[in-house]
This record gives structure tokens, C-alpha cells and sequence, in this order.
């Protein structure tokens, strides 16, 4: 207890001291020197920056859980820049190193109450489970820190190095999950010496990183590392969330054969065998596979897993960038899909995260119940159709592949079983049947739609439903000066991008487009305070509210949800009917209850609506399976 004290001693001592050249704290690892920097209303804030959470995940640690950081520094640790990003390729470039698992912390300087626990915000980054990290410069804390908060960024796996998988206990998978973990359990340990409170720590995170931020609420393993959740762009019902485990062992398998590694059994043989593993009746429905079931189990265990020992063992050995260059060979169509390495189940174990189909936990009622907040933007499809804008080519493309590429586009290629019905269905609703008379129209809303907006509403709706804790549901429509769609190299705004919302919270946009010599409006400021403000005391009280601001209802009683502004008006209000019509088709669509799907139901219909009822069905089984 000694130390704990000494560390706050020390804490209050140096962070009062402007003549030190930067902020230092004690942990029981060392100490650690940071760098100052202010925030929007000039506050100072210390910044702590790659601090290790866990030992490199490299040699015989690559493909393998993380393990716990032991290593105590000898002397004062810098920590005043980034650690390394994880391994990805960005515009053809290999970037990052595999020795990458490193988490920022920022502290707010409060005059005279350095003893005072503050709660902790920690955010997983996104980018397709593919690429990204937490990049101080973008994801800075200068708007967050103005509400007496610790925010936590950390870098985890990614692509191959954070999600390979031999579906079996050779290598699990999840690795990247599993980092993500293991930095809760460090930051739980070890907050208190930067004044946090690991008994008030909320998890956020943005598209990828909400998707795995849901599936970390979904597990008992996360009990008391986190006890809130915010969720921006991205769910666990997402298609793109994770991969069925014997497609994705197939693209795995393919992985080992580019380099050199693959297994000595026949592909086809060992992707047999694989049904008849401990997850397969989850995956199935619940109903298990009669498909295979002359394979026994002991097939599978003594016929495959000591080839796939073999495999990985190689795989250990090929070097790091290598790998990463293989990514390029999994793309079909303009770099879609692009969540080629992301979770899968595995089967269960000390360290497993994802045991059971995300749709079977939340049905089932077994996700953890805490409070939330889930966030989508207006065009959320945006992230993968704007191109169709700024390049003729791709529109042309689509139109005369629309059936195979709409899969891509929506990442569920590995759920569809008829592709035709799918994209007819789709083509009659949004397009009145002919996709070439106004492509470029409707297509934005075919793709947040299906992939990112209706999954978020059935999260909401089924854990309003089954939980009993507050679910907060929001709908951001506000255009600011900022976007990622001016990546595209114009200054034209084609509507409220995937994450848009994000510079809100970080001058994350700002920062990205320093080049087009642009300033936050007085609209923009207004809108900042008014969400830092309703995230700091969602924080705090598991309520987000703010100054002003019309009170946020619990979605539960009257399906109410929060819009954030609508075209430049940063008006917030509070309204009910969420994107009926479209959200009503994708239901119709997808959703046959999980009873008559695994009773092999036959639906009679008539000729008019037989291709849509087809369409339910096979929708279903995508969801339920």
C-alpha cells in the first residue's frame, strides 16, 4: 500500500513542477517520463506514450495468445512517442513491426485534487480488423481531456498476425481480441498510479474496434475489466464481426499455401473434418452437421492437428513482411472484400474469447449486461462507395457484376448460399429493379444499410429487450467542416462518412486534413462540447447528458433514439420511427425465427412474393448460423 501512496505523492509532485522537462509517474514496473501537452481550453495534459502491456508477439510467441509484460525498467522509461504500430500495408507500403503491443494514457492536470480517481475511457481503433493504430497525433486527447477523464488508445494484432487461425487449438485465432484483453487487465492493474479508477472503465470503439469491443462484452472473460461500452459504426451482428469457421480455415489454409506452408493432408479432407468439431453445433444452428458424419472426431484430432502443428510451426518461421504482402492475393475486387483476417469461434478454453455465434448470444440472453451507447452515422456506406463518385469506371464495373460484387461491397459473402435471389431482391427494393438507371443514388444506402445500420438496430433492439440495463441509441447527421470522404481529394461532401462522428471526440480529421487549411466552425465546438460532455458523464453515471440538451431516453420504453444534428445544423433532438421503411426490408429480408429455420420449415407462397420468401430463408440461415 506503501507505494501506491508514493505514487501519488509523486504524481502531484511533478505534474505541479513546470520546470521538469516532463511529467513522471511510479509504477510498480518503474518509472516513467512523459511529454506535456495542452487541450482545446488550454489545460495542461500528460502524455504517456508507449508503454508496454505485454511481451512482443514474435518467434515462437507469433500465432499464440499474448503474454503478460514482466520486464521492470532500470531507469526512468521514455515514454514521450508512440510505440510501433502493428504490421498492415497502406497504399502498397508495409508499414508497422509485430512488436507493436504498446497503449498511450493521458491525464488531465486538476489544480489541488490529485487524489481523486477519475474514470477511464479506453478506445480501440478501427480499420477492418486490417489496419489502423493509436496514433497520438490523431487520436490526440485535447477535446476529451477538458472533462476530467483518462483516456487510454492501445495498438492490437491485426490481418494475419491478429486473426490466422487453424480453427482448431493448434491456433486459435483471436489473437487481436486477445490483446485487447490483456491490456484491460494491465490497465485494471496498473491505472491507479495515473490516477484512474479501474472499478469505473468504459470501452469504446470504432467500427472494427466497436465490432470487437461488442464481442468483448459478449464474453464472461472481460467480467470487471470494463463496465460500460460505447460502440460507434460497428456491432457484433455486423456480417463483417466474424468468419464461420470452416470457411475461414479454407482462407487460412489458402495463407499457408502462398508461402510455402501448407499442410501435408488434402485441403478438402481436412476442411471435412472440421464440422465435426466442438463448436460445430454452433455454427449449424444448433442442430450439428449430419453432412460429415461418418468423420469421427478422433479423425479429426489425430488425422489433422499434427499437420497443422507442422504448418504453423512454419508459418513461425516466413518472415514478417512477407506474410503481410500476402493480403494482396485475398482482395477480389478493388480491395473488397477487405475483411479477409478477422475473429472466428474457437472452441473453448482458458483464454477463449468467441465460443458461440455473436446472433445465439445476444438471443440467448448471454452477453454481459451493461450500460451502452451505439452510435451510427447517416451514410455509413460511404466507406465503401465513394469511389463510385470520383471514378466513373467502378459504377460502370458494378452495374454489369452486381450480383458478385454487392457481396464484396457488404463483406457476407461467406453467409449468402444464393447469390441471385440476394441481389434481386436487394436491386427490386433499392433500385426499382435495374441497378443502371440510378447506381450511384442508392447504392451508399445498400451498404450501411446491410452491413453496418440494421445490425446496430437489432443489437439495440434485442438487448433492450433481453437486458436490463440502459442501451443508448444514437444517429449522427450533423455535416462539419470535416470528413473522411475528403480523402477522395476534393472538397466536394457527399454526406456523413463512417466515423465522421469521431472528430467530435479527437481532432482526428483535423489533423489528417491540416492540408486544405480549414478550422473548426462555432457549430462544430458546439458540437464537440456537447458530445465530450455527454460521454464524460455516461462515464461517470451510466447517463449521457449535457447542459441544455434535451434529456437521452433509455431505448427500451418508447424506442426513442438521439439524432445528432442534420445537414449543417447542429440541431439535437430526440425522435422515434428509426429509417422505418429500409429497416423493415432488411428485417423481412433476414429474420425467420431461429425455430422454423431449424425445424426445416417449409413456407408456402404464392408466385408474386416465392422469390422474397426464398430470400427469408436463406437470410436466415445466414444470421442464425
Amino acid at each position: 500500500m506503501i507505494w501506491r501512496y508514493m505514487c501519488v505523492f509523486v504524481l502531484y509532485l511533478v505534474l505541479t513542477d513546470g520546470l521538469l522537462d516532463g511529467p513522471l509517474v511510479y509504477t510498480k514496473w518503474g518509472m516513467i517520463r512523459g511529454k506535456w501537452s495542452r487541450s482545446l481550453q488550454n489545460r495542461k495534459i500528460a502524455n504517456f506514450l508507449g508503454i508496454p502491456y505485454a511481451l512482443p508477439p514474435v518467434g515462437d510467441l507469433r500465432f499464440k495468445s499474448p503474454q503478460r509484460w514482466n520486464d521492470k525498467w532500470k531507469s526512468i522509461r521514455n515514454a514521450t512517442a508512440d510505440g510501433n504500430m502493428c504490421l498492415q500495408i497502406e497504399d502498397s507500403k508495409i508499414l508497422g513491426s509485430e512488436d507493436c503491443l504498446y497503449l498511450n494514457i493521458f491525464i488531465p492536470y486538476i489544480p489541488g485534487i490529485q487524489s481523486m480517481k477519475l474514470p477511464v475511457l479506453v478506445y480501440l481503433h478501427g480499420g477492418a480488423y486490417n489496419f489502423g493504430s493509436s496514433d497520438s497525433k490523431l487520436y490526440a486527447p485535447d477535446y476529451l481531456m477538458d472533462q476530467n477523464i483518462i483516456l487510454v488508445t492501445l495498438n492490437y494484432r491485426l490481418n494475419i498476425f491478429g486473426f490466422f487461425s487453424t480453427t482448431n487449438q493448434v491456433a486459435p485465432g483471436n489473437y487481436g481480441l486477445k490483446d485487447m484483453k490483456i491490456a484491460l487487465e494491465w490497465i485494471h492493474e496498473n491505472i491507479h498510479s495515473f490516477n484512474g479508477n479501474p472499478e469505473s472503465v468504459t470501452l469504446m470503439g470504432a467500427s472494427a474496434g466497436a465490432g470487437a469491443t461488442h464481442l468483448l462484452a459478449f464474453s464472461n472473460k472481460t467480467e470487471g475489466l470494463f463496465h460500460k461500452y460505447i460502440l460507434f459504426g460497428g456491432s457484433a451482428l455486423a456480417p463483417w464481426t466474424y468468419h464461420p469457421k470452416k470457411l475461414y480455415r479454407r482462407t487460412c489454409l489458402k495463407l499457408a499455401r502462398l508461402v510455402g506452408c501448407q499442410p501435408k493432408k488434402d485441403d478438402d479432407i481436412i476442411v471435412s473434418n472440421e464440422t465435426v468439431t466442438d463448436n460445430s453445433e454452433e455454427e449449424n444452428g444448433g442442430r450439428g452437421s449430419d453432412a460429415n458424419a461418418n468423420v469421427s472426431h478422433k479423425d479429426y484430432n489425430e488425422g489433422s492437428i499434427k499437420d497443422d502443428e507442422e504448418m504453423v510451426k512454419c508459418m513461425r518461421t516466413i518472415d514478417a513482411r512477407q506474410l503481410t504482402k500476402m493480403l494482396k492475393h485475398f482482395y477480389v475486387w478493388r480491395g473488397n472484400p477487405i475483411c479477409n483476417f478477422a475473429p472466428t469461434l474457437e472452441d473453448d478454453s482458458e483464454d477463449a474469447i468467441l465460443t458461440m455465434n455473436p446472433w445465439k448470444i445476444i438471443k440467448n440472453g448471454l452477453f454481459r449486461d451493461i450500460p451502452a451507447i451505439m452510435e451510427v452515422v447517416k451514410d455509413e456506406g460511404l466507406v465503401k462507395t465513394l469511389d463510385f463518385f470520383i471514378d466513373p469506371n467502378m459504377e460502370k464495373e458494378m452495374i454489369e457484376n452486381f450480383e458478385e460484387y454487392i457481396l464484396y461491397l457488404l463483406e457476407n459473402r461467406d453467409w449468402i448460399s444464393n447469390t441471385s435471389i440476394f441481389a434481386t431482391a436487394i436491386q427490386d427494393f433499392y433500385f426499382n429493379g435495374n441497378v443502371s438507371l440510378d447506381l450511384k443514388s442508392n447504392i451508399t444506402e445498400v451498404i450501411g444499410d446491410g452491413s453496418m445500420i440494421w445490425p446496430m438496430l437489432k443489437t439495440v433492439q434485442y438487448q433492450s429487450e433481453i437486458g436490463n440495463s440502459n442501451i443508448y441509441f444514437s444517429f449522427f447527421a450533423y455535416e462539419g467542416t470535416f470528413s473522411f470522404s475528403l480523402a477522395s481529394g476534393t472538397t466536394t461532401r457527399y454526406g456523413v462518412f463512417h466515423n465522421d462522428d469521431l472528430n467530435y471526440l479527437f481532432p482526428l480529421l483535423n489533423n489528417i486534413h491540416q492540408n486544405i487549411m480549414s478550422n473548426n466552425t462555432e457549430t462544430d465546438f458546439m458540437v464537440i462540447n456537447i458530445m465530450t460532455e455527454m460521454w464524460a458523464n455516461f462515464m461517470r453515471e451510466g447517463v449521457p447528458t449535457a447542459w441544455m440538451i434535451p434529456a437521452w431516453p433509455d431505448y427500451r420504453d418508447y424506442h426513442q433514439f438521439m439524432r445528432f444534428g442534420i445537414g449543417k445544423s447542429p440541431d439535437i433532438v430526440i425522435q422515434t420511427d428509426f429509417l422505418c421503411d429500409r429497416m423493415e426490408f432488411w428485417d423481412k429480408l433476414s429474420i425467420v425465427s431461429t425455430e422454423q429455420v431449424e425445424s426445416d420449415l417449409i413456407v408456402s407462397a404464392s408466385p408474386d412474393n416465392t422469390r422474397f420468401i426464398l430470400v427469408f430463408l436463406i437470410i436466415a440461415l445466414l444470421y442464425v448460423y
